[in-house]
């Protein structure tokens, strides 16, 4: 791909004093709400660089993820799904209900079809074409456990909706419950790609990232820095490699530019980015005296 390097544009500041678990931008890239364990719900206008809506509640926001242009679901730690509707300048609403008994750290949103992650509970919803209802369809069954992770806790790290696979596949990521192979089930009318990565790789699997054509998924590595699985093959293909070890395994990862590079945490107060066909580190981007 072309040659790439970020400067910094905007920064959005004095918003939170705690620590921020997630950004969304909306799909036309016109807001971006973030997330904080504090208790603050922000959607920012990209274009004027401020906080047009700021949500404050008495427990922390984990997840987000937009509805449409207009409309986001947040996770908060209470086990409560939020969702919020604006419509004009200062025309703002949001309601929430209980949806899980542990809080809601992943989201994952494709078309109509919404699943929420709370510690071992996958729940699939239905999501009204307004986005003002969600109704609860099933919930799946945890991953198998075996081995050294049959004495830890099971925690949902990854919901990717791939459609390309097939119209209602569902990839799930654990944060222990890892073995060598990917296995394929059916549950209900969802067929599940439960993606178990090799815990002598991996160990703790904090994050993972789907690429917008459903063939590859990021995920942290111990020894390297991130791997890339083909999820057809159920192997990693290939390594983006970085030198820092420090708290490797809790950086964030995400596949920007239409799948051909990934951008992840690195070391406090570093990102970095690679071209994933040549896999070549292109440039980090610097937040001083920060971590991811």
């Amino acid at each position: 791909m072309p040659s790439l390097f970020y400067k910094r544009q905007v920064q959005l500041n004095d918003a939170y004093r705690d620590t921020i678990a997630a950004l969304a931008f909306s799909e036309d890239g016109t807001h971006l709400a973030s997330a904080s364990l504090e208790g603050r719900l922000c959607i920012w206008s990209v274009s004027a660089s401020e906080a047009r809506f700021v949500i404050c509640g008495d427990v922390g926001f984990l997840s987000v993820v937009w509805i449409n242009e207009q409309t986001l679901l947040a996770g908060m730690q209470d086990g409560l799904l939020m969702y919020v509707n604006f419509t004009g300048a200062n025309l703002l609403r949001a309601t929430g209900w209980e949806a899980h008994i542990h809080p809601v750290e992943r989201l994952g949103l494709c078309d109509t079809k919404l699943a929420s992650g709370a510690h071992s509970q996958v729940f699939i919803w239905r999501v009204d074409t307004s986005g003002k209802q969600c109704t609860q369809r099933r919930e799946l069954d945890s991953p198998p456990k075996a081995g050294a992770s049959w004495e830890l806790p099971v925690i949902v790290t990854g919901l990717h909706w791939a459609p390309s696979i097939n119209p209602n596949a569902l990839i799930v990521s654990y944060k222990d419950h890892n073995t060598m192979d990917s296995q394929w089930g059916v549950q209900g009318n969802v067929p599940c790609i439960l993606l178990y990565v090799s815990r002598s790789q991996t160990a703790s699997l904090r994050y993972s990232s789907l690429s917008p054509d459903h063939a590859l998924l990021v995920v942290p590595n111990l020894t390297t820095g991130f791997e890339i699985w083909d999820t057809g093959l159920n192997t990693p293909v290939r390594k983006l490699i970085h030198e820092d070890t420090e708290s490797r395994l809790f950086r964030p990862v995400n596949f920007i530019h239409r799948g051909h590079a990934v951008v992840g945490g690195i070391a406090p107060g570093w990102a970095g980015i690679w071209d994933l066909k040549t896999e070549r580190f292109i440039h980090g981007l610097e937040h001083p005296g920060q971590s991811f």
